[in-house]
């Protein structure tokens, strides 16, 4: 009886000690994003060109308090339809029970505008028992309107000379083909677009916003020419109310209001002078 008794006095003792011990059910560190002015936040939309700080804070787990080990960033910039265009991970060796990263943020890639592309930025902690915790930002990256600079134009025709319209996607044809009309053309790769008693138009198209919106219903609802031929060589002078939507082959768009035509005849030949305004 002796020896039960003492099996059951220690199965008793057993149990009682097994009972103490005190499971964590999370034992990672924490981490999250720092928050205050210029700080980025999950499901933001930044703009091209403006800097901004991303921040994260991690720290020990309150229970364990195992200290920190390292601490990994990494950052993923896509195209919005999803592809790739550039990935970072950078892994930091930290000590202590609490960190603090912060680094500057500054997109600059170029694309086309409105939404341009997306972020995805995640920061990681890991502590001496190999435990971890994550924190993930995604970012839109928007490109904001740009006002656009209205400059005048003068193109000039003598003869058979032409001005250089390589600046706007266009190639004057030194020839009247089908005189008496001047001809100018989209240069290769370029589309040109011809909307008549186009002023307001052009006056409408403030930024570069306006101007790829209004290029857009063009395309859906228009059609491109091969010729811009409405300038007259026969009246001394005319006034015009021609508006010009010019996408080159890069993608740069162009808006020119040909507004006046003065037509003279020195001895080097016929010289036509298209003013106007472009944007």
């Amino acid at each position: 009886m002796k020896k039960l008794a003492l099996a059951l006095v220690c199965f008793a003792s057993v149990a009682f000690m097994a009972s103490c011990v005190k499971t964590i059910e999370h034992p990672e560190p924490s981490i999250a994003v720092m928050t205050g002015e210029d700080y980025v936040y999950d499901g933001q939309t930044v703009d091209l060109g403006v800097n901004y700080k991303i921040g994260f804070h991690a720290a020990s787990n309150s229970q364990t308090q195992k200290e920190l080990s390292k601490f990994n960033l990494a950052a993923s910039l896509y195209e919005m339809d999803g592809t790739l265009i550039e990935s970072r991970d950078s892994t930091y060796v930290i000590s202590g029970t609490e960190y603090d990263h912060q680094e500057g943020l500054n997109f600059n890639f170029t694309n086309t505008r409105d939404l341009v592309g997306k972020v995805s930025i995640t920061g990681t902690v890991t502590d001496v028992d190999g435990k971890t915790n994550s924190y993930t930002l995604n970012l839109n990256i928007n490109q904001p309107a740009i006002t656009l600079e209205i400059e005048p134009i003068t193109w000039v025709k003598t003869g058979h000379n032409v001005q250089d319209l390589s600046a706007y996607g266009l190639v004057w044809d030194p020839y009247n083909n089908k005189s008496p009309f001047t001809h100018i053309h989209p240069a290769e790769g370029s589309t040109l677009y011809l909307v008549e008693n186009g002023d307001q138009d052009f006056a409408n198209i403030v930024t570069d916003v306006d101007l790829n919106n209004y290029y857009i219903q063009l395309a859906e609802t228009g059609r491109p020419i091969d010729d811009y031929k409405n300038v007259d060589c026969n009246p001394a002078s005319r006034d015009y109310h021609d508006l010009l939507i010019v996408k080159e082959a890069n993608g740069k768009l162009h808006a020119i209001n040909i507004t006046h035509a003065d037509v003279t005849n020195p001895s080097a030949g016929t010289r036509i002078t298209i003013t106007g305004k472009a944007k």
